[in-house]
């Protein structure tokens, strides 16, 4: 009986050593488990979970706790598609909307149509990096991964710490880097909206973050019935938001197809709802002018050939200067859009379907490589327009002029008119 009673402690003594092991091993994970599972009261733990409802967030906006958190995270990039669960725990959640979704060309990968919320969330610099004090994140995906190499935990704690935008209810995003230029900011940025254009009709308190500096920003979310007291602009360093909601983004240069179609069939509805356009007696075609880099040096000798050899064809500059009513009725009457490479490219999109585009590259290509950026190429076949690219007849790069080849450009303009 001794002997038996022996054998049991020693079993015993050997369980529980398993069990103190086990503690010790898994002390490092209890502290974040505990801050995950009860910062919150029980009756929002118990609350089903609804991805338009995330439950984590910044619950103390103060200064050191925030850098404190931040210090021990790894920004991440996320690519369209589900966030994984371990994300879904710290407050970002994500919703599928397959109708947006866009097949790659270059490797045939899905690019999903995503909108992904974050309850209680800073967003910080160029990059709009979100930060929600468990997951740091950037939703945008042109030039994402510099985000990395630019917020540092010195510039976190300076904008944190410096003046914040409070804003509150729901917000929509739509920043990426260089969003303040025309092109990025029309057809990557706002085309966006049709992603989550149902959810802004319905719900008329929801705002929307994005950059306005340009001329024509108000017009457009006007256009699509977002009065200019819902938009904010995105001018200030930092910004905590109560309900963030983001619409995925896509690659430098590209668009997501099913949403530029449906943007752009609501713009050009609504503009020609209130624009009073002419009655079209003769082909037009238009020139677009750009005043400083890559600016055509023979404009007039281009428009005088384009004269003499249609004289039945309306020939018409877009100059800088124009305005949105002169813009959108000069490029929704015209046949052939001529012009340098540069961002007025991008009101192709509100050309008639059987326009073409003419766009000249500098001879050294845009990025002085020898390349050719097929942006608008890109823009042209989502919207179902033909587009021509010819090369400047001048050694130049983006800055210097190009010079339009006359020739080339006269039988490509021959070839729409006259079907030759």
């Amino acid at each position: 009986m001794e002997w038996m009673l022996s054998m049991l402690n020693w079993q015993w003594q050997v369980f529980a050593l398993i069990l103190v092991s086990a503690a010790f091993l898994s002390l490092p994970s209890i502290p974040r488990y505990l801050l995950l599972r009860f910062r919150r009261p029980a009756e929002a733990r118990e609350t089903p979970r609804d991805d338009l409802t995330p439950e984590r967030g910044c619950w103390n906006k103060t200064g050191p706790l925030i850098i404190a958190a931040f210090r021990e995270l790894q920004l991440r990039v996320i690519s369209p598609g589900p966030v994984p669960p371990w994300m879904s725990e710290s407050g970002i959640h994500s919703r599928r909307v397959p109708q947006f979704d866009v097949s790659s060309v270059e490797d045939g990968v899905v690019d999903r149509g995503m909108v992904y919320t974050v309850k209680g969330a800073y967003v910080l610099g160029k990059h709009s990096v979100v930060f929600n004090c468990f997951s740091a994140v950037v939703f945008g995906r042109c030039r994402a991964h510099e985000a990395a190499n630019g917020l540092t935990h010195d510039t976190l704690k300076s904008l944190v710490n410096g003046p914040v935008d409070q804003l509150s209810g729901s917000v929509v995003l739509l920043v990426a880097m260089w969003g303040d230029n025309y092109f990025h900011f029309l057809i990557e940025n706002f085309m966006r909206l049709a992603l989550v254009y149902d959810l802004l009709r319905e719900d008329t308190s929801s705002r929307v973050l994005s950059h306005t500096n340009l001329k024509w920003s108000w017009r457009f979310f006007e256009l699509l019935g977002i009065d200019s007291s819902r938009v904010i602009p995105y001018d200030k360093p930092c910004f905590f938001v109560e309900r963030l909601i983001v619409p995925s983004a896509t690659k430098c240069g590209h668009s997501r197809a099913p949403a530029v179609r449906l943007i752009r069939n609501l713009l050009i509805a609504n503009i020609e709802k209130t624009l009073k356009l002419p009655m079209k007696t003769k082909p037009h075609i238009l020139i677009q002018v750009r005043r400083k880099s890559r600016a055509l040096s023979n404009l007039r000798a281009l428009s005088a050939r384009l004269r003499r050899s249609f004289p039945h064809v309306k020939v018409e500059y877009f100059r800088p200067k124009d305005s949105f009513e002169q813009a959108m009725r000069k490029h929704m009457q015209a046949d052939v859009v001529i012009a340098p490479h540069g961002a007025g490219l991008s009101n192709m999109v509100f050309c008639a379907k059987g326009a073409e585009i003419i766009e000249i590259h500098a001879a050294i290509g845009n990025r002085g490589k020898g390349d050719m950026n097929h942006c608008y190429s890109d823009l042209a076949g989502v919207i179902g327009l033909r587009k021509w690219n010819l090369t400047s007849e001048t050694i130049g790069n983006r800055r210097d002029g190009l010079t339009a080849p006359i020739e080339d450009v006269l039988r490509l303009v021959s070839a729409r008119l006259y079907g030759s």
